[in-house]
């Protein structure tokens, strides 16, 4: 029977009669068609994390990414059910974000691709450092002739430990280990005397050094710390001319080099920028307010803005019409404070405003950092205030938790280094001291250290607790601290600070707040610490 079918199905008649049956359906469907309201489903992103993307159908035609600004209608006509909603979402919204989710890599090799690294050894632990790219970036660190050795000692054995080419500038020439120091207050204008008692303790340095009489724990260099930025800059210059970026730190900054190097493989040198932690700074002559970057946090300047800051108007036959940069703003800095509100100053004056990527330039030490929704999803760059053992231990787990295809440090992985959850309670022990609030004064959280952590436990906005002289003091941020003794006129106990942790609300808290990328931030003056 199959071999007298057969035929027939290829024959023309067979072909006619599927064309019309065909066709009766099609015309069946538009009919019913016709009578239907179509809709356009809804995507509810949640953005903490993937696998909650759920459709609803309440709202036909608009498509919304609910953490950023609502698109623009989609018609039903030409909406377009996206295959990957995730995909289609992120790169509608992502010119409205106030952040880039690039895709970057790492420079660094890991310790499976270097055959002889012993993550344990101090000798390994620059094994994996791309040295290569100190061809395109200059790293600079300011310090004094007063400068804390300890702090000193532990810069050069971690965050500065690999940069061969690391310019070291202070108030007086010296030597730290194998390191050059260069005084880089050795060829200001005489000008910087003048009516300038501040500039006599450099004067006084030289004489005492050249008697040999010279203690740098009695010296009185802090004063001349904001004397050294300028200077800095034309001598960085003049010594590294032709690299892409120029780095500067302080001897308690801590560098992230790995995240660093990802963020200007993405920016170009030859655009204007001065980039770091924002700070306000002078005003200008239209009543316009200006920022500098915070010297504490480091800061970065490209090329082209290097040469804008050092550029001089020049005659008809080649002959500088102005005087230097440091000559320029010797008024200024004479009657200010700070060095880097200056240096800030003079880069606004040479058409290159400042570009605040906070949180990313964190002026928090690595135990202070108060973990939110503001330090999470970003990249960490640096922080700030650093001390000695923690510099060290934080750059060799750094690198001893490197791995192939590893995405940059966000401060959601920088948490695990000092974990607060570790233990419900520390005794003697500061961790309120930021983002602190509290109950009115005749809260029951404030009757004894038990009333303050039930208190927390119920309160949503509590993450952690501080209980000191019968004051008890909720946090809303996740943060480590640092261990505090007794302090007050009350009993030994009172003095005591007493810390504790929400362990579950912390940890829900960091399941629901999932990173899907890294956010590194655009800049903005708005967002500021």
């Amino acid at each position: 029977m199959a071999t007298t079918f057969q035929p027939f199905l290829r024959s023309r008649w067979a072909k006619l009669l599927a064309a019309t049956i065909a066709a009766l359906l099609a015309f069946s469907f538009l009919s019913f068609a016709t009578q239907l309201s179509f809709k356009v489903p809804k995507w509810n992103y949640s953005s903490q994390e993937p696998s909650k993307l759920q459709s609803t159908d309440t709202t036909p035609d608009v498509v919304e990414d609910t953490k950023s600004s609502p698109q623009p209608p989609v018609s039903p006509e030409n909406a377009v059910q996206p295959e990957s909603p995730t995909e289609s979402l992120q790169s509608a919204s992502e010119e409205k974000l106030d952040y880039w989710t690039w895709e970057t890599h790492s420079r660094f090799r890991s310790r499976s691709q270097i055959s002889a690294f012993d993550g344990h050894s101090d000798s390994g632990l620059c094994a994996g450092f791309p040295t290569y790219i100190l061809a395109d970036i200059q790293v600079s660190l300011r310090i004094g002739i007063n400068a804390d050795k300890a702090k000193v000692g532990a810069q050069l054995s971690s965050v500065a430990r690999c940069i061969e080419n690391l310019l070291i500038f202070s108030d007086l020439d010296d030597r730290v280990g194998d390191r050059r120091v260069y005084d880089v207050l050795a060829e200001l204008p005489q000008s910087y005397r003048q009516d300038n008692p501040d500039f006599e303790t450099y004067d006084k340095q030289k004489q005492l050094r050249a008697e040999g009489r010279l203690e740098h724990s009695n010296s009185e260099g802090w004063k001349l710390d904001r004397f050294k930025f300028l200077p800095m800059m034309e001598k960085a210059f003049e010594m590294r001319p032709n690299v892409k970026w120029y780095v500067f730190m302080e001897d308690d900054t801590y560098f992230f080099w790995d995240n660093l190097f990802r963020f200007l493989d993405n920016l170009d040198p030859d655009t204007p920028k001065y980039m770091g932690s924002p700070s306000p700074g002078k005003e200008a002559a239209d009543g316009k307010k200006t920022w500098f970057a915070y010297g504490g946090t480091g800061f970065v300047v490209s090329r082209a803005a290097m040469k804008k800051l050092l550029a001089r108007k020049v005659g008809p036959h080649g002959e500088y019409l102005e005087p230097s940069l440091s000559a320029r703003y010797v008024d200024d800095i004479k009657g200010d404070c700070c060095g880097d509100s200056i240096l800030g100053w003079a880069f606004w004056n040479a058409g290159v405003p400042l570009s605040g990527h906070w949180p990313s330039f964190c002026p928090h030490p690595i135990g202070g950092i108060p973990y939110s929704e503001l330090y999470w999803c970003e990249p960490a760059l640096s922080l700030h205030r650093s001390l000695p053992q923690d510099m060290i231990g934080l750059w060799k787990w750094e690198q001893e938790r490197r791995y192939p295809g590893q995405g940059p440090l966000l401060f959601a992985d920088l948490i695990v280094y000092f974990d607060p959850t570790s233990q419900k309670i520390r005794p003697d022990w500061e961790n309120a001291d930021w983002d602190g609030f509290r109950d009115p004064d005749d809260s029951p959280a404030h009757d004894s250290f038990d009333s303050c952590r039930d208190a927390c436990f119920q309160n949503p906005r509590c993450m952690q607790y501080n209980y000191h002289a019968r004051k008890c003091t909720f946090v809303s941020s996740i943060r480590f601290g640092w261990p505090r003794g007794p302090v007050g006129d009350g009993t030994p106990e009172e003095n005591r600070f007493l810390a504790g942790w929400d362990l579950d609300k912390i940890k829900n808290w960091e399941v629901e707040h999932y990173c899907q990328d890294a956010h590194w931030v655009k800049p903005s003056t708005e967002r500021i610490y």
